[in-house]
């Protein structure tokens, strides 16, 4: 067992499960102006290293087939097992490698009825930069996107990695906001789209750290018995 770490389908899988036990302590706020429409397609957007709950619970609140994009590396192999527990079909790809393969698998996905979820800067940054992939298919394919921002009230934080990625600690409080639906119309720049969405993400962000502080705590899994 000494090589364990080297294996990335069972660090996959024990994440899954320190994750769900994790999830079971959690109380959850929710700030939905999505009006999100049973079985139809959307991108879902939320910033790398604030996924952890938008990622745990969009399956949760979203009545459609859900894929992502994963890179096919070894950090990859182990994401996929883990997103595959939850629930989430897999697409393999990245912005370095593979790209245009994996955005014409994804277009692919949105027309069979599937919302993609997406950390939007990612896979390796820069961070807080959106990247234009997924603002050309909400474009060509005329579907929205949800931009998802997310917040806890205690968290670790791992300061060496680029996304700085957060992690709630159990028993904390943690919000999320999803945003109205930003369609990007078809004579918008990728620019000046890619701008109005990093502009809706921080104000989801924004709005999910206010909630911490008004609405009525439930735990997580009265939350999900309700949807």
């Amino acid at each position: 067992m000494k090589t364990w770490w080297k294996k990335p389908k069972l660090i996959g899988n024990v994440a899954f499960g320190v994750f769900s036990l994790l999830k079971k302590t959690l109380r959850v706020k929710i700030d939905n102006e999505a009006e999100i429409e049973p079985g139809k397609p959307y991108i879902v957007a939320f910033w790398h290293g604030k996924h952890f709950l938008p990622v745990l619970m969009l399956k949760d609140m979203h009545d459609t087939k859900c894929c992502t994009l994963v890179s096919p590396s070894r950090d990859g192999t182990m994401l996929a097992v883990y997103l595959r527990r939850l629930g989430y079909e897999i697409v393999h790809g990245s912005s370095r490698q593979e790209s245009l393969k994996g955005l014409l698998q994804m277009r692919e996905k949105i027309n069979q009825g599937y919302s993609i979820g997406t950390g939007i800067d990612g896979p390796l940054g820069p961070r807080h930069k959106v990247k234009p992939g997924f603002i050309y298919l909400s474009q060509q394919c005329q579907v929205p996107i949800i931009p998802v921002g997310s917040a806890y009230s205690r968290f670790w934080q791992f300061h060496k990695a680029w996304d700085k990625f957060e992690l709630p600690k159990p028993f904390s409080k943690v919000a999320i906001a999803l945003g109205k639906p930003f369609q990007v119309s078809a004579d918008s720049s990728i620019e000046e789209a890619s701008r109005e969405l990093t502009k809706r993400l921080h104000a989801a962000d924004q709005k999910a750290a206010h909630l911490l502080g008004n609405s009525k705590q439930v735990t997580l899994q009265h939350v999900e018995a309700s949807m």
